[in-house]
């Protein structure tokens, strides 16, 4: 497989005039390109510009200064060209010695001098804003600050690039990278609209959540590039993927429309998920690379599975005992599937998937191993959530965050009521559970309002209980 192609990250300088390469040169240089000097109009004191100004500087300003001191005859703008051009950003921390806290304070910093500098003011304050509740959402979570840096790196990465092969069209970077930050500054919600795509969702839910750094690059790597992988690996999103459907084109997300950035990922999810072939819904087994899950045309707002070029399809009786052929609109993934998906994605097995015990045909995946947590009462499903449960430095009475894990259901039950006969199953994301009254938040992937998390404009949160009846297999 191909690999991805590296990126070096924009770099010039405020002048092109060669200075003295003395250590004093420092304090008449203002630091390249994104950190440049304030304007005029910004530089009331104490405002948010001057402070993202300022640790930029704080944080880098003595290693530049050690460096800058090395002789070697060359020019100032030179030596600082080949010093920016010679580091990498994921490379940055290593290269002036920051840990992973101030990395992030750095990418931090950077990323919201960008928004101030480069954006419109009506527009900024959103990007802002997101980036507060960002921040706001990694202290109450636990989120690592090497997360946190990935994904500023990324959002730096989408916000910069230039023209790019492989990925999608470079007008849709910008607001990929506003996407991302958005979505990742909540804990919950993840649409797949009109999609019968509810397996995929869960997975792109959980990763978001516990790790935004990787969804962040997952998503900039699949814009950029088309692909996505670890260690050379790269599996290629298929050409249709990288137009944004209906859906994605909408300027509104209140009745649940599905971003781009989720279209991406969820599209990817349902390809990985068919890298190496297997047995079809059909029945007929394919060869690795032979199938392919991608919309008809190139943003059209259906997708579904091929195999060898042609639409996979079964048949089925309809109610009148007619038969009738369907196109499969859905990537298939199984219950037991669902870790190994998201530890190729995250490169962790940190992940739990529950299902009623009469639901699931089998825990363990094609390996042998236990994937599958099956439940036979709403006590065994409410110790799982107890070990979900993560109390900083171990200390039950210290603020707590939430392993998100993922669930079946089956629409007919109760708190869905569907009792038309069409309900189905349907996969969902448990988040924050409360041992103190019992109650668990749920994430189902629709419009914002049908998520159960006892928000302004939601559901009340549930019962561990009704959890647990949600999901039992429907009566008939």
């Amino acid at each position: 497989m191909r690999n991805l192609p590296e990126r070096s990250c924009d770099r010039s300088v405020a002048s092109s005039r060669d200075a003295d390469c003395t250590s004093d040169a420092l304090d008449s240089y203002r630091v390249p390109e994104r950190i440049s000097p304030l304007r005029p109009s910004d530089r009331q004191a104490g405002s948010r510009t001057e402070s993202a100004d300022s640790r930029l500087v704080s944080l880098i300003e003595p290693q530049l200064r050690e460096r800058l001191a090395e002789t070697d005859g060359a020019p100032l703008t030179q030596r600082l060209l080949r010093l920016f051009d010679s580091i990498k950003p994921q490379q940055f921390g290593d290269a002036f010695h920051l840990d992973d806290r101030k990395r992030a304070e750095f990418w931090h910093a950077k990323v919201q001098h960008q928004i101030e500098h480069d954006l419109p003011a009506n527009e900024s304050q959103a990007w802002l804003k997101s980036l507060e509740k960002f921040d706001k959402r990694c202290k109450r979570d636990g989120v690592s600050d090497a997360e946190r840096a990935e994904l500023f790196i990324n959002t730096m990465r989408l916000m910069n690039a230039g023209e790019q092969s492989g990925g999608v069209k470079p007008c849709h970077f910008r607001p990929l990278a506003k996407t991302v930050l958005e979505q990742c500054s909540r804990s919950a919600h993840v649409s797949q609209g009109e999609h019968d795509d509810c397996t995929s969702a869960s997975i792109e839910g959980v990763l978001q959540t516990c790790s935004p750094g990787t969804y962040s690059r997952l998503v900039a790597d699949l814009a950029l590039n088309g692909g996505f992988g670890r260690e050379g690996a790269v599996l290629y999103l298929p050409k249709q993927c990288l137009e944004p459907d209906r859906e994605a084109r909408a300027t509104s997300r209140k009745h649940g429309e599905r971003s781009f950035a989720s279209q991406l990922v969820q599209q990817f999810i349902g390809n990985l998920r068919w890298k190496n072939g297997g047995e079809l819904p059909d029945g007929t087994s394919a060869l690795p690379g032979s199938v392919e899950y991608r919309p008809l045309h190139p943003g059209s707002n259906r997708e579904f599975l091929f195999h060898d070029g042609k639409p996979v399809v079964t048949k089925h009786k309809d109610g009148k005992g007619h038969v009738r052929k369907s196109r499969i609109d859905y990537p298939s993934i199984s219950d037991e599937e669902y870790l190994g998906l998201f530890e190729t994605l995250a490169g962790s097995d940190k992940l739990v998937v529950v299902a009623h015990a009469k639901a699931v045909d089998t825990t363990k995946d094609a390996s042998g191993r236990q994937t599958v947590h099956a439940v036979k009462s709403a006590g065994q499903l409410r110790k799982i959530l107890e070990r979900c449960t993560v109390h900083a430095n171990g200390d039950e009475n210290s603020t707590s965050h939430y392993q998100p894990i993922i669930i079946g259901v089956h629409t007919e039950n109760k708190p869905f009521g569907d009792r038309r006969g069409k309900g189905g199953w349907h996969a969902a994301v448990l988040h924050d559970y409360n041992p103190k009254d019992g109650t668990v938040r749920m994430d189902v992937h629709w419009a914002p309002g049908d998520d159960f998390s006892g928000l302004k404009g939601q559901k009340r949160r549930l019962r561990v209980s009704e959890v647990f009846d949600a999901m039992k297999p429907p009566r008939h």
